[in-house]
Parts: structure tokens; sequence; C-alpha cells
């Protein structure tokens, strides 16, 4: 999409400044005009979703909204705990992956495919699912005259989703040491034809190159997608004992560009938390987050010695030099 398609594109979606919008930019001494809005960052754009935030929230809630794409316009209140809002995103996805796996086999038969994918079936809601939403919020800092807040930038998800996320990352980033790679050509969509005739898309392949080592690196990761599964069972079992608690991840970025994590440690703190009184029932319960990062620690180490046992680290040197030769196709 060329810049002037862009443009054209971002006028037709929000041609003109809302009244709130100008409300707000008149508030901070600023000019009221798309323009000036666009262009807001950092400190400056803290600042205006702060005061955004005390229009669209609601101050006996501290001002908490859920900003996730499908929740942005949903009453969370109405849920007497997290457990309830949570089956209902869980199964909603469920039925979603249902549908849309019935959907792929149905094209799959048409177009006379040799392999068909297996059908599947909505499993039954048995732990905390939340995968992670972002929220925002104006958080209480002091108590009495003042009622002195602040925005938080947050992230709500559920300690099994959390530290399994850590551990593939942190397993990912030690592959990737070991063997470096670019990507040959850019990711994108193809379009195909269908034995009828009718257009599809599909994602293209992606080629990795790795110096000559791509069907090692390829075995490598094959080897961590074997291990998903029995990855995720070891998360299950090294966090059950701290399904009551909740976690709070902290960012090390400034305050107007930091994103919190907000962990649920499982069935138990959800059953005990409401979007009512959410940072009151969350901090009746929270522990050390280092406890989840000794769990990422431990597990990050067995499954690496699992994955890459018999590969050497490169020497940095050497890494510099495969960096170095690494060129994309033309």
């Amino acid at each position: 999409m060329s810049k002037e398609t862009e443009e054209k594109v971002k006028k037709l979606r929000n041609p003109k400044i809302t009244e709130t919008q100008k409300s707000i930019l008149e508030k901070m001494g600023l000019k009221p005009s798309k323009k000036v809005l666009d262009k807001l960052k950092g400190k400056k754009l803290y600042k205006y979703n702060t005061h955004r935030q005390k229009i669209t929230g609601k101050k006996k809630y501290d001002y908490f909204e859920i900003t996730e794409i499908g929740h942005s316009d949903e009453n969370i209140f109405k849920f007497k705990n997290l457990i309830k809002w949570d089956i209902k995103n869980y199964d909603f996805q469920e039925k979603s992956r249902e549908e849309g796996t019935d959907e792929q086999i149905k094209w799959q038969k048409k177009r006379g495919e040799e392999e068909i994918s297996e059908r599947y079936l909505a499993k039954d809601y048995n732990k905390l699912y939340m995968p992670g939403d972002w929220f925002r919020a104006l958080e209480l800092t002091t108590f009495g005259r003042g009622d002195k807040r602040k925005l938080v930038y947050g992230h709500l998800e559920s300690a099994q989703s959390y530290v399994y996320i850590q551990i593939l990352e942190n397993i990912q980033d030690e592959i990737d040491k070991v063997y470096p790679y670019i990507y040959a050509r850019p990711y994108g969509v193809s379009m195909f034809e269908d034995i009828e005739g009718s257009k599809y898309s599909r994602m293209t392949d992606t080629e990795k190159r790795a110096a000559g080592k791509e069907k090692e690196l390829e075995k490598v990761e094959k080897k961590l997608q074997s291990l998903w599964e029995k990855i995720e069972v070891d998360v299950e079992l090294s966090i059950e004992d701290y399904s009551g608690y909740t976690f709070r991840k902290y960012s090390d970025k400034p305050l107007y560009d930091h994103l919190d994590f907000f962990i649920i440690g499982g069935l138990d703190a959800a059953e005990n938390i409401t979007f009512k009184t959410f940072f009151r029932d969350f901090y009746e319960r929270i522990q050390p987050v280092e406890v989840l990062d000794i769990i990422i620690k431990e597990l990050t180490e067995k499954y690496t010695k699992v994955i890459l046992d018999t590969n050497e680290p490169i020497q940095t040197k050497k890494l510099k030099k495969i960096m170095k030769d690494l060129k994309f196709d033309k």
C-alpha cells in the first residue's frame, strides 16, 4: 500500500477529530486538530490517555477498561468474578476453533487435497484460560485528600500462559544463538486457484538461511514443537501450588511507555477477583513475581538442554562472520 493510499484510508476511518478528543487537547494546551493528535507520543500521549481514561472509565471502578479488540465495548462489571468472564472467552475461542477446522476440512475436500486436517472438538473448561488481555486503568496511589492516581497500561494473564510463553521465548533465544538465521524472502500472501477456479489465499512458506545449518535448525525447531505439550504439563504442575495467588511483573521502561503484567495464579485467585474492585482484590493475594521467574529459569534450562544437548554455542567471532555472510536472495 502506497503512502498516498494509507493517508486516504486513515481519513476514511476517522476523518474528523471528536469533541472528546478536542476537549482533551485543549485542556493540555494543544491545538485541537487531527494532525496534532496523530503525532502525540511519549509523555504527551501518556498525559492524553490519562485524561481520556477519566472520561471513558468509571471512577468507582478505578476507571478500569479492557482495551483488547472484541472486549472494548463489553460490560465487564456484570461478571461475578474473573472466572465467569474467562469461561465466556474460553467457550467463544473453542467454538471458533471447532468451526474453523470444519471450514478448513470442507475446503480441503473441495480442492481434492490428499491430506485432510483432523476435526477439532471443543474442550470443556477445566483450568484458568486467560491468554492475555490489554487494559487501562487509573490506579489509586494515595488515599484520602487529593485522590491521586496514575495511568496503568496492564496485561491481564494467567500464570500458566505467562510462564509457558516466557519459557518458549527463552528457548527460542538459545536456539537463535546456536543457529543464527535470516529469512531468504519476505513473509507474504500468495494467491492460488482451487479446482473450480475460485481464488483463495495462503501465507507463503518462509525459507530460513542459517549459513549451511538449515537442516540442523529445522530439526531442532521440530524437536521444540514436539515438546510443546510436555512443557505445558510441566508448567501446570510447577504452578499448581500458586493457584490462589497473584503476581505483578513491573516494566523497566519509563512510566509513559510501560506495560505491567498482572498475573493470576489460577482458579482459586480468579474466583475471588472482580473487575469492580480489581486492584484491591489483586493486591490482597499478591506474591513476589520472582517465584515464577525461578520456575521459568529452571524449565528453560531443562528443555534447552534436551533440545540442544549435542550442540555447542557458536563463538562470538564465528557468529559475527555467519551473520555477515547471510544475505537475502534477490
